[in-house]
C-alpha cells in the first residue's frame, strides 16, 4: 500500500484554518455570553436572531446528556482526520478536513472547559435563523466541511485510483 503525505505547505494550512475556524468560534462564542446575557439581538427582522442558548447534546440538541462522549469522540475524530488530510491524495480534500477539525475542536474546548466535570460542558450557540436549530460558527464549519466532501465526492475523477490499478501493466490470463 503506498502512503503518499500532502506537502508542508498544505498541512500547515490545513491546521492554520483549523486554528483559525477555532479561534473565531470561541471568540464568537465568549461575545455571545457577554452581549446576549441580557436578551436577544434581532439582526434582520423575521430571519436572523443572536440569542443564547446552551446544548449539551450534540446537532439538533440529540443526544443531550452525552457530552462528555460527543467530546472525546470530537477529539479521536480530529485526529482522525487530521492523519487522512496529510495521507489524501485528492486536491483540495484538506480543505475539508480543517473546516471539520476546526469545528468539531471550537465545540470540544467547550464540553472541556464549559462544565463542572470532565468535558460535560455544553456548547454556546447563538445564531437563530428561525428554521434549523439555533447554532454556532464551529457548527457551521463542520456542515460546510460535510457538504463539501459530498461535493467532492461527485466531481468526475474524485476518486483515486488505486495503487495497483496505476502500475499493473502485466497481462491478464485468458
Amino acid at each position: 500500500m503506498r502512503i503518499v503525505r500532502q506537502p508542508p505547505l498544505t498541512r500547515i494550512s490545513t491546521a492554520a484554518i483549523a486554528i483559525a475556524i477555532v479561534m473565531a468560534d470561541q471568540l464568537t462564542k465568549a461575545w455571545a455570553q457577554r452581549a446576549l446575557a441580557d436578551g436577544s439581538i434581532e439582526i434582520i427582522e423575521g430571519f436572523l436572531t443572536f440569542r443564547l442558548t446552551f446544548n449539551s447534546g450534540a446537532a439538533f440538541s440529540s443526544f443531550v446528556g452525552l457530552g462528555s462522549v460527543i467530546a472525546f469522540l470530537a477529539v479521536g475524530i480530529s485526529v482522525f482526520l487530521w492523519v487522512a488530510a496529510a495521507r489524501s491524495e485528492r486536491s483540495g480534500e484538506w480543505i475539508v478536513f480543517a473546516l471539520i477539525i476546526g469545528g468539531a475542536m471550537g465545540n470540544a474546548i467547550d464540553r472541556f472547559l464549559r462544565g463542572e466535570g470532565l468535558a460535560d460542558g455544553s456548547v454556546v450557540d447563538f445564531i437563530d435563523v428561525g428554521f434549523i436549530p439555533v447554532f454556532n460558527i464551529a457548527d457551521s464549519a463542520i456542515t460546510v466541511g460535510v457538504v463539501l466532501a459530498l461535493f467532492l465526492s461527485f466531481l468526475p475523477g474524485a476518486k483515486p485510483q488505486s495503487p495497483d490499478h496505476e502500475t499493473n501493466d502485466a497481462p491478464t490470463a485468458v
